[in-house]
């Protein structure tokens, strides 16, 4: 059987690894491997930070506030959990798989943002290399 081969996502584009390795991924459930991926080294690391940093800095995301973020992340959560069953439909999983993994996909983009809700409070130092 041939496993599906799934590329990197760096700076908007499919890009393989720089180095062209891929690795078989296991479902940890199943114990089968379910796809190929590449073997991202410290190369596509720095690149990746690189376009990180360049979309933040240059794009509409990094010019919205911590709670305009937050809540297009809740809406994302929003839609997750809507749409679970067409998620499981089109990747033909069960319902109760594609369910779950929507929950949790939902509840961590939840509570990443719960921080960005939380009342202001004052801070002090130098937080600009963090």
């Amino acid at each position: 059987m041939t496993l599906p081969e799934y590329p990197l996502y760096i700076g908007g584009q499919f890009v393989p690894a720089q180095s062209g390795a891929l690795v078989e991924t296991v479902n940890p459930y199943t114990g089968q491997a379910w796809a190929c991926v590449p073997e991202a080294g410290p190369e596509d690391v720095n690149t990746a930070v690189r376009a990180a940093r360049s979309a933040l800095d240059e794009g509409p995301w990094g010019r919205l506030t911590g709670r305009q973020r937050s809540k297009l992340i809740h809406r994302l959560a929003q839609i997750l959990e809507r749409d679970a069953d067409l998620l499981g439909r089109s990747r033909r999983e069960t319902t109760a798989s594609c369910c779950g993994k929507c929950a949790l996909s939902a509840g961590s983009c939840r509570n990443g943002t719960s921080t960005t809700r939380a009342p202001r409070t004052s801070c002090t130092g130098d937080h600009s290399q963090r």
